[in-house]
Formats: structure tokens, C-alpha cells, sequence
């Protein structure tokens, strides 16, 4: 006998314990790198403060920006679990050459960075909704437990960011 194609209530639960546990690491990771920024920028890489805050408001503007040409991709060629695989690869690749603190690879990582963001957060709202169910007050459920997570990463990342430093 075939399997059911039909994902069963127990698949949907993993599947948004999944989604919520990638977005509050990505949330944990962003908020983490927030307030270490601009002394990184500083100490690494001799850029002025004033300079370091503006590099920082740019990549914010672009990573929320580039949602738009991120998700037409998405929702044209893509579809939402490439688009949002593509995303975590990417943030993963860019806080990763980051971390290696290589003077030249900074702009590369920022770049990668924002692409991550941009393909990652349109898919990954789309996601969410396609794995809870028609009803409405499942799918207000899913959304909360997504919108939960992803503020528990924003304190424990602006927490570990502030220990770090």
C-alpha cells in the first residue's frame, strides 16, 4: 500500500518546529552580530564609527529591500523552499566568511548577507503558511509559535552579542 500524499498533522508540527527553530537562529545570529558591528568594523578593519554605522544601515535597508526582487524570484521560478534553502545557505556562508576575519572578504560577506536575507524571509512566511492548515485559527497559531521563536533568537542574540562584546 502507497503512502498517504497528504503531509499528516504529526509532519506538519515538525515541519513548523523547523521553520520557527531556523528562523530564531537566524534571528539569534543577526541581533548577535547587531551590536558587535560597528567595533568589529573598528578594530578589524580601521573604518571610523560614523562610516561602520553607515556600511551597517546600508546592509539593513538592502536586506529588507532586496525581499522584493527576492521574492518575485520566488514566487515565479523558484518557489518558497528553494528560495528559503538558498537563504539559510547563504546567511550561513556569509556570517561564516565573517567570522574568518579576512580584511578583504568583509564587503563579500555583507553582500552574501544580504542576498541571504533577501531570499530567505519572503520564502520562509510562505512556508509557515503552506505547512499549517486551511483553517484560520491553526494558521494564527502557526504565525504565533513563528512570531514567538524569532523574538526569543532577537533576545537571546542582542543578550549574547552585548556578553560577547
Amino acid at each position: 500500500m502507497l503512502p498517504s500524499l497528504r503531509p499528516s498533522s504529526v509532519s506538519r508540527r515538525r515541519a513548523l518546529v523547523l521553520l520557527c527553530v531556523v528562523q530564531g537562529c537566524e534571528r539569534f545570529a543577526f541581533l548577535a552580530m547587531l551590536p558587535l558591528f560597528v567595533l568589529y568594523a573598528q578594530e578589524r578593519h580601521a573604518i571610523p564609527a560614523p562610516t561602520a554605522l553607515l556600511v551597517f544601515s546600508g546592509f539593513l535597508v538592502l536586506s529588507y529591500l532586496g525581499g522584493l526582487p527576492a521574492g518575485w524570484l520566488a514566487d515565479r521560478m523558484l518557489g518558497a523552499r528553494v528560495s528559503t534553502l538558498i537563504g539559510a545557505g547563504l546567511l550561513a556562508c556569509g556570517y561564516g566568511v565573517l567570522a574568518s576575519d579576512h580584511a578583504g572578504l568583509l564587503w563579500l560577506a555583507l553582500g552574501t548577507m544580504v542576498a541571504g536575507h533577501s531570499f530567505f524571509k519572503p520564502g520562509l512566511h510562505v512556508l509557515i503558511a503552506q505547512v499549517s492548515t486551511a483553517k484560520e485559527r491553526a494558521r494564527e497559531r502557526a504565525f504565533f509559535w513563528h512570531y514567538l521563536a524569532a523574538n526569543l533568537g532577537c533576545v537571546g542574540g542582542a543578550l549574547f552579542g552585548e556578553w560577547a562584546h
